[in-house]
């Protein structure tokens, strides 16, 4: 039996991390042994971690990973784990101080102190799968004895600041880097040419049946029968995500004497900068964020339309979880769209600004005989969302 450990940040409610769960439960325990170590032991995927799915923990990750008030609330008087973090403080303090962006703080105070905190894991294994990237994957390279080691990147780097001369370092010392689009391989290809041949892509894993099943729990509260229109966006309060340009849309519906209810699903440190637009443009019935869900589908397959208007993407599991439930896109051309929207086939690809994505609405709203023929489209759509073999083979290599 192959012994494989995992590692990832947390089991937020993300992209990467519902690929992540998928696969923890699509996986065969009777061939693999799994460990997962998760840096920051919190989320809500946490409870849809299969039993025979191994969490680890080590002692100092946690406590480098974690806020000192959740030390202090865990280790009550441990005075070991209380200094401790409070050098994890003065340690991103400093770094915070040379380095203006996290992506660099990451990697540099990783190898100028974390390095030297965290213990030699003691167990080999035969694959070590850095499913997170980041400090994830440095502590595969650096602590971690295995005969092989993956290295994920689930997006475009190349919109990232980061060290891309240290990254390479570590690149160079894994057997496989995988990301998740055509597009997210070009860009790491030309970020880290030395390592080209060794970058595949693998599709985010989606469980139709398992999405399907979801879909049907419930009927979202927010939603109306009066609602001409029913949108939802899905993925967290952030800047990338574009929700700033899908209020100012929606403020254009509306000025169109447009019914809709627009629901954002997800939470993040924009809420209250969106809460304050949404004020301002009087959209308090119409534009909701109704927060983070375990489970989005229901307001997925109860929608109109699914609108991702977003800034960049590597891959996008929402746009997958959408084709799987048939509910028509609408999305804004970022650089790796393409990679899952076929324009006026299974989706709308707009231009990345609030007028196209109003006009993208309405002119789909209108166009009776598009959207029909985007609605036979995906439902006659027969992708293969779940090829846990193809993964398996990615992730392990080929069987001898």
């Amino acid at each position: 039996m192959k012994k494989i450990l995992i590692t990832a940040m947390s089991l937020n409610v993300g992209g990467a991390e519902k690929s992540l769960v998928n696969f923890l439960n699509m996986i065969d325990t009777t061939k693999y042994e799994v460990d997962l170590l998760i840096f920051q032991k919190k989320g809500a995927f946490l409870k849809q971690v299969p039993e025979n799915i191994n969490i680890i923990s080590v002692k100092e990750i946690e406590i480098l990973y974690q806020s000192f008030k959740e030390t202090i609330k865990k280790e009550k008087f441990n005075i070991k784990s209380i200094l401790m973090s409070i050098k994890r403080y003065l340690i991103t303090l400093y770094e915070k101080n040379r380095w203006k962006q996290f992506d660099q703080i990451r990697i540099h105070r990783w190898i100028d102190s974390y390095k030297k905190i965290i213990p030699q894991c003691e167990k080999k294994y035969d694959v070590a799968i850095s499913f997170a990237g980041g400090e994830t994957a440095y502590y595969i390279v650096d602590k971690v004895k295995s005969d092989r080691k993956v290295y994920f990147f689930h997006s475009d780097y190349s919109k990232i600041k980061i060290d891309n001369s240290l990254e390479e370092k570590y690149v160079d010392k894994v057997d496989q880097v995988i990301t998740i689009s055509e597009e997210c391989k070009k860009s790491l290809q030309a970020l880290f040419p030395r390592n080209a041949d060794k970058i595949i892509v693998l599709n985010n894993l989606s469980s139709v049946e398992l999405i399907k099943k979801m879909s049907k729990e419930f009927y979202p509260k927010e939603y109306s029968k009066n609602d001409e229109i029913k949108i939802v966006s899905v993925g967290r309060l952030h800047t990338i995500k574009g929700y700033d340009m899908a209020i100012e849309a929606a403020h254009i519906l509306k000025k169109n004497n447009i019914n809709f209810k627009w629901l954002i699903v997800g939470e993040g440190k924009e809420r209250k900068n969106l809460e304050k637009m949404i004020t301002n443009y009087n959209l308090e019935n119409e534009f909701i964020l109704v927060g983070l869900k375990e489970n989005p589908y229901p307001y997925i397959y109860n929608s109109t339309f699914l609108v991702q208007p977003s800034r960049f993407e590597g891959k996008s599991v929402v746009l997958d979880e959408a084709k799987i439930l048939e509910i028509p896109i609408i999305v804004t051309n970022y650089n790796s769209v393409k990679d899952q929207i076929d324009h006026l086939k299974n989706g709308v690809i707009v231009d990345m600004n609030a007028q196209a994505i109003a006009e993208g609405i309405i002119n789909l709203m209108n166009d009776k005989q598009l959207l029909n023929s985007i609605k036979i489209n995906l439902k006659n759509n027969k992708s293969n969302y779940y090829n846990i073999e193809e993964y398996m083979e990615g992730l392990c290599g080929k069987e001898d």
